[in-house]
Order: C-alpha cells, then sequence, then structure tokens
C-alpha cells in the first residue's frame, strides 16, 4: 500500500544549452516511472524509473531533431503497477520554462497503465535550435498545463533534448476525402501536407478544380474520379494523385443533414468500429477518420416493423452512444427520432419500430454518434472530442401485411389480480380485442386487467388492420393467487442506467436461494412467489452475491410492521464495497405474524448513498415475502415445502428441485394442457432433484404437479 508523504516544491539550477529549468519532486519508488517513452527518433524503453529515491527527475541523453511543420508520432507508458495520467511540454520559445501557450502539448484523457499515443504538430512560430521536452507521469489524477513544475506525490519527470530547425524543403502533399463512395455526389477534402504548404491546387477528376485547402466538391454524373493536389511553399512544390480515388453512384440517397459533427481531437483508438442495423452490417476504422458519410451503406424497412440495431465502440474504453432516424425527411434530427441510447458502455443495442407516420420511399439519414463516456452525451450535432460520427441510408417501405399478433404481460404470476398487458403485435394494427380468460375483454391497445379469482388463466389477442386479421392465444399464461403476496409498497425504485454487470445476482435467506441475471433486468418484484418464514426471536443468515467485476454497496430492509415503507430501524443489512454481503438478522418481538412481509434487496456502486425508495444508477432492486411466525405457534410446525422448476421456458433440459422437510413420499405429475399425462416420477425423502429431457416431448405448456402427504403445487412449464 502506498504511504502518503508531504512533498515540498523543490527547484534546482541544471543546465542545459545555457538554460535555467525547474526540477519538480515525485515520487517513483512505488513503481509510479513511465516506463516507455518515444518521439520520432527518441526511443526510452524499458526504464523502469531512475533516481527514484530522490526527485525522481531524469535528464535524458537522448535527444531528436524536429522540423517547423511537421508532425511526429510520440507513445508513452507507465509501469504495470499502476495506473497514471502523462502530460507533456515543449519549450518552443527557448525562454527556460514551459508557461507559455501552447507549450503544453499532450495531456492524456486518464489514468492507464496501458499505451498512450498522440502526434505532436512542431509551430511555425517555435524559435529554430535547442529547447526541452518534458514528460511527467501522475498517479491516479489528470495532468493540467500549469504542473510542469508541481510537486507530484508518486511520479516521474523526464527531460530531453530536442533540435528544432526551420522548414527549408518542400511540402509532400496527402490528403483524404471524407467519404470515397458517395450517392449524392458531395464529397469533403481535407489537405494532411507537411511542410507548411502556402498554396494548394486541387482537380477532381470531372474538370472540377479548387485553390481551397480543405474544399467541398459536388459530383454530377455517376463514375470513378481521379484526385490531384499539388501543394507548394517556398521551397519548392510537390503533387498526389490517388487514382479511381471516388466513386460517385446516383441512387436514393437522403437529403443532407443540417450538420456533419466532425471529430474535434481524436485520441487512442476511440470511436465507432460496427454498425449493424436489419442488413447494414458495417465495419469502419475508428475515429481517427473522423465523421463518415456512409450513406451509401443502404438498407430497406417496413413501416410497422421492428428491426435490430447495435453499435460497438469498444476502444480503449467505454463511451456514450446515440442513433437518430430523420423519420420525416428534414435534414434535422429531432427528439423524437432518437433510436438508440446508452451511457458508458462499449456495446449498445435496441429494437427500432418504425412508425406510421414515416416519410416512405426514400432514402432517410440514419446518425450514429459515440463519445468517450466522461465527455458530454452526444447530440445529434454535437462534435465529438475523441470519438466519431457516421451516417447511413435507410429507405422505408410501406407495408401492406396483416398484424402478427404478439403480447406481454409486466408479469405472469400475480398475488394481486392486476396485469399490465403490452401490444407487440407488427405491420401497424388499427384495432385490438383482448380476452382475459375470466370473462372479461377490452379493446385497448395496451389495457390494464384485474383477476378476481385465483386460478390459471388463458389469454387472447386479435389485432386487425385494413389488410386483415391475427390471433394469439396463451394458454394458462397468467397465475393468479389472491392474498399470497405482501402488501403493495410506497414505490418502487428503477435501474436508470445500468453498467458494466452491476446489480444483484444471488439472495439467500432460509429457504429463499434465488439467483438472477443481475442489473440489467431491473427492479424485480419476486414477492408474490419466492418466500421464507422465519421464526420470531430466531437469528437467520442474509447473503447477498453482487456483480463479479466491481464491488457495491447493500442495503436490505424487511417491512416488520407491514405498512408498506421501510424505516430506518427496519433495514437489516448495511455492506458497503463488497462483493459477497452478509449479516445476521434478528427477527424482532413485534414483528407483524402471520401475514406476508416484504423484504427489499438495493444494490449500487460504491459510494451511491441510496434509500429504500431511491432509484439506483447502475445497480438493482429486488422485493421478497418474508413470512414471522411465533416458534410456540401450530403455524410454525407446518413443513414448508419448496417446488423449484429452472429453466421456465425451457428448450432442451429442464431442472426440478423439491424439498420435502417432512420427509413423506410423494409423486410428480407431468400433463400436456389438455390434462393427459405424460410422465411421473416417485418422490422418496426429503430432498428431490431430476433433470428432465424435453427432447421427447413436443413444444407447448405443460402442466407439472407434486403431491406428497399434505402437500400439493402445480407449476406451468413452457417448452419452446
Amino acid at each position: 500500500m502506498k504511504k502518503i508523504y508531504l512533498l515540498v516544491l523543490c527547484c534546482l539550477t541544471f543546465s542545459m544549452a545555457n538554460a535555467q529549468y525547474c526540477i519538480p519532486s515525485a515520487d517513483c519508488s512505488y513503481d509510479d516511472f513511465i516506463d516507455r517513452f518515444t518521439f520520432n527518433t527518441i526511443s526510452n524503453l524499458n526504464s523502469g524509473g531512475s533516481n527514484c529515491m530522490s526527485l525522481s527527475h531524469v535528464f535524458s541523453n537522448l535527444t531528436t531533431t524536429v522540423i517547423k511543420g511537421n508532425s511526429y508520432p510520440m507513445t508513452m507508458q507507465s509501469g504495470p503497477s499502476w495506473s497514471e495520467s502523462f502530460g507533456v511540454w515543449i519549450d518552443y520559445n527557448q525562454n527556460q520554462n514551459f508557461n507559455d501557450p501552447g507549450e503544453f502539448v499532450f495531456a492524456s484523457l486518464s489514468p492507464t497503465t496501458n499505451l498512450v499515443s498522440t502526434t505532436i504538430t512542431i509551430p511555425s512560430t517555435a524559435i529554430s535550435g535547442n529547447t526541452r521536452l518534458r514528460v511527467r507521469c501522475n498517479y491516479g489524477q489528470n495532468i493540467t498545463a500549469n504542473q510542469a513544475c508541481a510537486p507530484f506525490s508518486y511520479g516521474e519527470t523526464e527531460d530531453y533534448m530536442i533540435t528544432i530547425q526551420a522548414n527549408n524543403v518542400p511540402p509532400v502533399t496527402q490528403f483524404y476525402a471524407s467519404s470515397t463512395t458517395t450517392c449524392n455526389g458531395t464529397v469533403s477534402f481535407f489537405d494532411q501536407t507537411s511542410g507548411n504548404p502556402t498554396t494548394w491546387s486541387w482537380t477532381f477528376g470531372d474538370g472540377g478544380t479548387s485553390t481551397l485547402k480543405n474544399p467541398v466538391h459536388t459530383y454530377t454524373v455517376g463514375g470513378t474520379y481521379n484526385v490531384t493536389l499539388v501543394t507548394t511553399n517556398p521551397y519548392g512544390t510537390d503533387t498526389e494523385t490517388k487514382t479511381n480515388y471516388i466513386t460517385y453512384s446516383p441512387g436514393t440517397a437522403p437529403i443532407s443533414a443540417s450538420c456533419s459533427p466532425a471529430t474535434t481531437s481524436n485520441c487512442c483508438g476511440f470511436g465507432i468500429t460496427q454498425f449493424n442495423f436489419n442488413t447494414i452490417n458495417s465495419t469502419s476504422s475508428d475515429g481517427s477518420v473522423g465523421y463518415q458519410e456512409l450513406t451509401c451503406s443502404q438498407t430497406t424497412v417496413l413501416k410497422g416493423q421492428t428491426y435490430p440495431i447495435f453499435v460497438k465502440a469498444d476502444q480503449p474504453a467505454e463511451h456514450n452512444i446515440r442513433a437518430w432516424l430523420d423519420y420525416n425527411n428534414n435534414g434535422i434530427f429531432e427528439t423524437n427520432e432518437l433510436i438508440l441510447s446508452a451511457d458508458q458502455v462499449l456495446t449498445a443495442s435496441g429494437n427500432v419500430s418504425i412508425p406510421s407516420s414515416v416519410v416512405l420511399n426514400t432514402g432517410l439519414r440514419l446518425r450514429v454518434s459515440a463519445d468517450y463516456y466522461v465527455n458530454p452525451a452526444p447530440g445529434p450535432c454535437t462534435e465529438p472530442q475523441v470519438g466519431q460520427v457516421e451516417d447511413y441510408t435507410v429507405i422505408v417501405l410501406n407495408n401492406t401485411n396483416k398484424p402478427d399478433a404478439q403480447f406481454a404481460a409486466d408479469r405472469t404470476l400475480s398475488c394481486n389480480g392486476t396485469i399490465q398487458f403490452t401490444d407487440q403485435s407488427q405491420n401497424l394494427p388499427t384495432s385490438w380485442l383482448w380476452n382475459f380468460g375470466d370473462g372479461n375483454t377490452s379493446t385497448l391497445q395496451n389495457p390494464s386487467h384485474t383477476y378476481s379469482l385465483s386460478g390459471n388463466y388463458n389469454v387472447q389477442l386479435i389485432a386487425t388492420n385494413t389488410y386483415g386479421a391475427d390471433t394469439i392465444i396463451k394458454s394458462n399464461y397468467v397465475t393468479v393467487t389472491q392474498g399470497a403476496g405482501p402488501v403493495a409498497a410506497s414505490c418502487t425504485p428503477a435501474t436508470t442506467a445500468y453498467c458494466c454487470n452491476y446489480g444483484i445476482y444471488n439472495v439467500t435467506l432460509g429457504t429463499i436461494n434465488n439467483t438472477t441475471n443481475g442489473g440489467i433486468d431491473g427492479y424485480q418484484d419476486y414477492s408474490c412467489g419466492t418466500s421464507v418464514t422465519l421464526n420470531k426471536g430466531y437469528t437467520y443468515t442474509l447473503g447477498i452475491r453482487t456483480g463479479p467485476d466491481n464491488p457495491e454497496d447493500v442495503s436490505v430492509w424487511i417491512d416488520y410492521n407491514n405498512d408498506g415503507t421501510f424505516s430506518t430501524s427496519e433495514q437489516v443489512l448495511n455492506s458497503p464495497n463488497q462483493s459477497n454481503h452478509s449479516s445476521s438478522v434478528l427477527i424482532p418481538n413485534t414483528a407483524v405474524l402471520n401475514l406476508p412481509l416484504r423484504m427489499r434487496v438495493m444494490s449500487d456502486f460504491v459510494g451511491a448513498g441510496f434509500g429504500a425508495c431511491s432509484n439506483v444508477q447502475w445497480g438493482q432492486v429486488e422485493d421478497y415475502t418474508v413470512k414471522v411466525v411465533d416458534p410456540n405457534s401450530m403455524e410454525a410446525f407446518l413443513p414448508e415445502h419448496k417446488f423449484q422448476v429452472y429453466p421456465n421456458p425451457a428448450h432442451e433440459t429442464v431442472t426440478i428441485n423439491f424439498y420435502n422437510p417432512a420427509n413423506t413420499k410423494g409423486e410428480l405429475h407431468l400433463r400436456d394442457i389438455s390434462g393427459r399425462l405424460v410422465r411421473s416420477f416417485a418422490i422418496d425423502g426429503s430432498l428431490h432433484e431430476h433433470q428432465l429431457n424435453l427432447m421427447d416431448f413436443s413444444p407447448g405448456v405443460y402442466l407439472l404437479s407434486v403431491t406428497t402427504n399434505g402437500y400439493s403445487k402445480t407449476i406451468k412449464l413452457i417448452h419452446e
């Protein structure tokens, strides 16, 4: 573990080319050092830190010569032990300090142990001759321009001599285009010539010319074109020709956008590397190429259908990702045209439902933007700092298909009978007829229905449009057990920005042992089907396992007074900064007895500071049922059985677990939906586990029942 020292700034006199420079103090004795630095011909590799027991400052004998106006690659890397930030200065005016504008030439984005790279362009205003380059690393904190001489608690400083020469050589011509294929004919060209050219002469291969440095040219006739750039400075002329460089294929291109956001300072591999939407499958360069007009990559979709979208921007760290589709074809991306939004992710995916109000039979612009997550979230016209913007084309056709009826419910097991149904039908139905299986119906698109009696219910939806109707029936889709759950909670916290495998993965308390998917599932109410009976005055072990990648803070409450709220006295676990959380829970004698009580489990990132009704950012909230009994009452002696079937729905194999504390014999019966018995199993002992191979049965809905002395239960099993 690092020790903390109070460091005092110390400047000593050091002679280099008749210059006096400060020598800042730092400490690299705990492996906070610069292990690699390269610049032009300087290559200082595996240096491993020097002078670490003193000021941790090194003046290297490695030198290099650079020319005004030219650009040179630079890389740096720390040792493997600690994440370091980097800062680089060059004393361009040779005034023996690094305080002048433009002399702070590089700062890394964040602390890292990875290789950091950049490009340094020597300004034409630099004074010729020998001068000093300084590179510093600092543990855990970014470096700013005014810290060339500042003391660092942990880090290292390396100084190098560089020789700056006047640019008395002809230019070396280089250029690139925003895209080498175009569907609307418009291409932006960018000069990358070294040697400080003063004039530019472009020929675009179709008779068009320009003398601008970075011109925009519009081709009017389809074809493939050579492009030539001639650059000149006082010392000569150079020419570059790219043969068959631009291909113009007139087609269904979108109208020009109101903006084309350029990358302002790309670094380190940030940007979009893969994009998928329907038939578009685009693997592209990262943000080093800046804005990409890829509207020649097109796909055709149907109004009223839903299509998957995927964006990959996984180097070197997480991005904020957005995507828009210009449904009304006005060249502007409005709020209701946002189709994908994800923050601090390496990949983002979702589904895009094409609305009925979309413009048909013309190319619509789809824009994707990604930037480093510490920067502001992308807007449709916001220039990304290190990330990238890409544009594609989507053509929407009219949909003359009848509906494909589909629906879902917010839950299929309910203790209060209230279910929210959501229409998921494709092909733009215009009317809906629901039958809830209890004699009640609805014509709403997304109805809420309350069942008054316990039981299993079929649910039917008929979706209709101008071209026909379609019906879907889900047999035994809803199971209602009135009164089996706790009173409704006063709040239902949500996960607002899931990230990075945070959340709750396992909860254990008594007979509860529930393994789940983590925060990606958001709030989960298991209180209707997952419960435990506990004795008042007894102590039980509560265990919570959170995400595998990061420690989390976890809190748990039990609503002992059954009022639907969670007071401070009802908090039974507060476990910060752990991945495996546990507590001994003493059930108070004052708890409400013989009624289902709500237990709330919450997790979020370390330091989030949440309460029982707070939304969580990256983590998750889960609710369970606890029933408290008097250990001297008859109810406490009733055996508590446990009947579990998973996964459900299942495709190939399902696991059946039955805990029988009475240790009596019994039977398991598997029946099809008509009630026909298709398989039986004997139960003998307190714990029974069976692997059932579903490949022997046709896909469909089955009923799995367990019967022992004084206990029976039926679970609906779906074989996909």
